[in-house]
């Protein structure tokens, strides 16, 4: 939780410093912590998003287990069901995006969802059964969870006349901030919950996290007013989604995505297979996989200022093909400990980039971009599903290793072909 306190605790010592003092601050760190810690909008929304880290690092790891073991859903109807919220969670994340740029003060709505996502896990942990968790997985909170979409695209009209390399610099750090969540979060949780009968309580932490991302926009944010995007319906937005170029950059970062969703399967299965590791070297190695992959969102955008999105992260795809490769013949554990930092800078770009090149392709419309991310996260489940099934049939382990590759190297490919052609953006 120290990130969480320190965090509050600038937000607050930034207010009563003079404004000489916030200039020295500012001229003395790099570009894009400057921005985010000396712009109030931007420092706000960031905040916001290391809180609601936790709503998804607190509940995603344990989803699984909850229903299948704890609630007795079972494999199958559980299969079901979590591709129906998948389905879900991308319709809503697609009208919401649509409706906040027709917004002139999202407040309102933002705290609408993070209450949503509060009622929501909080039902789940207070009334445990299969009836409330397929319930509120398919109503409250994929509201709940859509609040990502409204804070990232409320940031990005904040930033309006700053460059375009500096909004992708501060997406990313803003990405590396969130990811810090997802470092601390799961492990902490596993060691509170261990030996307890039930895993619920995860749900009341992100219940919790909810409510104090509704009490941040509450409290801390200023009354302020943007010019709104005009409005469109929901099937406008679907048709301005829907044109060839914006649909080829979401499969070729999907691609990416899938392949991150599928090692995400794999490492596990190799560690303790191939490898002959243990479930504490499994627990060990995600941990280092998501504290290496930090430091690596801040370079890849850094470099995406000299060298575009599309290369930038067609050069991240091709290290992360190049670390499945070698995943293929790991033998012992150390052989993956020693290639993590490849697999830590190719999913860096791959949690970190997308959200600009979306944001890139609607200028005016953020949340209509910003809404595209559960689409390629959704594509690349699909992908990362079909990936496993294809791969453990054809050979094994080894051969879904080379699948992970394959996918790099086709989102590789897609992003330098898209690049070619000239970018298109409304």
């Amino acid at each position: 939780m120290a990130p969480y306190v320190l965090i509050f605790a600038v937000e607050a010592s930034l207010e009563r410093l003079p404004n000489l003092q916030r200039t020295v601050i500012a001229e003395t760190m790099p570009s894009a912590l400057r921005i985010i810690l000396t712009q109030p909008p931007i420092r706000l929304a960031v905040m916001a998003m290391m809180i609601y880290a936790l709503t998804m690092a607190a509940t995603l790891p344990l989803q699984s287990v909850i229903g299948v073991k704890e609630l007795g859903m079972g494999d199958q109807k559980f299969a079901l069901f979590m591709f129906a919220a998948a389905v879900v969670n991308v319709l809503v994340a697609l009208a919401l995006g649509a409706l906040s740029d027709g917004l002139r003060n999202p407040k309102g709505l933002i705290m609408l969802l993070a209450s949503a996502g509060f009622v929501g896990y909080g039902l789940i942990y207070a009334l445990p059964s299969q009836l409330a968790f397929i319930l509120c997985m398919l109503t409250l909170i994929p509201f709940g969870r859509s609040v990502h979409i409204l804070i990232m695209a409320n940031m990005r009209r904040d930033m309006q006349g700053l460059p375009a390399q500096a909004m992708t610099s501060v997406n990313s750090t803003a990405r590396a901030l969130y990811a810090l969540g997802w470092v601390v979060t799961p492990g902490l949780i596993g060691v509170w919950l261990s030996g307890a009968s039930s895993m619920l309580p995860a749900f009341l932490v992100a219940s919790l996290a909810s409510l104090a991302v509704v009490a941040v926009y509450g409290f801390l944010a200023r009354s302020r007013t943007t010019e709104p995007a005009p409005a469109i319906t929901f099937f406008s937005a679907v048709k301005l989604l829907a044109d060839r170029k914006v649909m080829a950059l979401v499969l070729a970062m999907a691609a990416g995505s899938g392949a991150h969703t599928l090692h995400s399967t794999l490492h596990p299965l190799v560690m303790t297979g191939p490898a002959g590791g243990t479930l504490a070297d499994v627990g060990l190695y995600a941990g280092l996989l998501a504290g290496l992959e930090i430091p690596f969102m801040l370079l890849w955008a850094h470099l995406s200022s000299h060298w575009g999105i599309s290369r930038t992260m067609a050069t991240a795809l091709a290290v992360y093909a190049g670390y499945a490769v070698l995943m293929a013949f790991a033998s012992a554990p150390w052989h993956l400990y020693a290639i993590a930092v490849l697999n830590s800078a190719g999913a860096a770009a791959v949690l970190s980039l997308p959200v600009s090149a979306f944001q890139d392709l609607f200028k005016t419309r953020p949340g209509l971009g910003t809404s595209l991310l559960p689409a390629m996260n959704f594509l690349g489940a699909v992908m990362g599903s079909a990936g496993f099934a294809l791969g453990t049939w054809a050979g094994g382990y080894s051969v879904t290793a080379f699948v992970i590759a394959a996918l790099c190297l086709a989102g590789a490919a897609s992003l330098i072909a898209l690049e070619r052609q000239g970018p298109e953006t409304a």
